[in-house]
């Protein structure tokens, strides 16, 4: 299982190494100016982290995934509709789905 990831943690492991480097690399333009390069990085290195996260916790997703309860199986107390083929219940007159009249004795006889 960790050989089928290795890929990414490959990529993950270089994009880390880049983001530091660029913390550094700011750490240095800001030693240049006469500021302090160990705040600096430190600023780098948090905001860096901070704001994607930010950015990432804030957004919802676009289509959360279906749950178990929303697939409904066909039992014993459902049928499908014979139009739509949707799963609806046994003594239905009318199919919820596409509004279709149920002919209960053709139904019936069909199954």
């Amino acid at each position: 299982m960790f050989f089928n990831d290795l890929p990414t943690i490959v990529i993950g492991a270089l994009v880390l190494a880049l983001y530091v480097r660029i913390a550094f690399m700011l750490g240095e333009a800001a030693k240049k100016k006469g500021r302090s390069k160990a705040a600096w990085t430190l600023i780098a290195l948090v905001t860096g982290i901070l704001i994607p996260a930010i950015i990432i916790a804030t957004i919802a997703p676009i289509a959360p995934a279906p749950t178990t309860a929303a697939i409904t199986p066909i039992n014993q107390a459902s049928r499908k509709c014979p139009y739509c083929a949707e799963v609806i219940q046994p003594d239905a007159i009318k199919c919820k789905h596409c509004m279709e009249m149920l002919n209960t004795d053709v139904d019936e006889a069909t199954t």
